[in-house]
């Protein structure tokens, strides 16, 4: 949703094409498509999803070009320099995706996903950089979207909990409450910087949340089976039951 306080610029390479999001991207990940490989001519391509109706172009519309393959976004381009800008959605042209390097400065979100890495160029090995992996797209749904859960793993769990809405993790540790970005491809749940606000706390309770918090530190396995969320494996896995939102926070 645009915000009357948020402006970010950017453009082309040679000036003629200038664009504004009224809003902060909601979204951002490498692509390793084969088009994106052909298009950038490496081995990726990085781009943010800008918020819905946020994006506009301010100069030099009739300078944008667009190579559409089909049954994919269209590649939208300065035809006068040939700089690479944003992708847009065939179905919906609101739906669009900056690439990172038409910005004029710092976006401000970082990627959290690897898309198509099936397809990844084998002249550039993938880092081990604990961000989401896909096969294909991204899920527009997010795999754990919607669901609740509160800790099992001790009796002064119960008041640790997790809520995944949409691509954000929310929850109470008994102490602080905590926000992040989360994705989640098929095993694996990769859990983004976690905003706390810090409280005070009795000892136990801040003993879960030393072991939540380290739990929700970068990239771990995750199995869901009747009604019972397990994450992380070995020793450190903890566990979490179906719960209710929290009413009271």
């Amino acid at each position: 949703m645009p915000d009357s306080d948020y402006r970010l610029t950017g453009g082309c390479g040679c000036g003629a094409v200038r664009f504004e999001l009224s809003a902060p991207p909601v979204a951002a990940g490498y692509c390793h498509c084969t088009r994106c490989q052909h298009r950038t001519g490496g081995a990726w391509s990085l781009q943010a999803r800008v918020a819905p109706d946020s994006f506009t172009i301010t100069e030099g519309a009739d300078a944008v070009g667009a190579w559409r393959p089909e049954g994919g976004f269209a590649k939208e381009f300065c035809t006068r320099c040939g700089s690479a800008l944003w992708s847009r959605s065939p179905t919906d042209p609101t739906m669009v995706s900056v690439r990172f390097g038409a910005f004029d400065g710092d976006p401000g979100i970082r990627p959290t996903y690897r898309g198509f890495v099936d397809f990844a160029a084998p002249f550039e090995p993938i880092p081990d950089d604990g961000l989401a992996r896909y096969g294909g797209g991204r899920p527009a749904t997010p795999p754990l979207g919607g669901t609740h859960w509160r800790g099992a793993w001790s009796e002064a769990a119960a008041a640790a909990t997790l809520h995944f809405d949409d691509w954000t993790l929310a929850g109470y540790s008994g102490v602080n409450q905590y926000s992040g970005a989360y994705e989640a491809p098929p095993g694996t749940l990769v859990i983004g910087p976690v905003v706390t606000t810090r409280m005070a706390g009795p000892e136990p309770a801040m003993a879960v949340e030393r072991e939540l918090f380290a739990l929700l530190a970068g990239s771990r396995p995750y199995t869901i089976a009747d009604g019972t969320l397990e994450l992380g494996d070995g020793a450190a896995a903890r566990r979490f039951t179906a719960a209710e939102p929290r009413t009271d926070t």
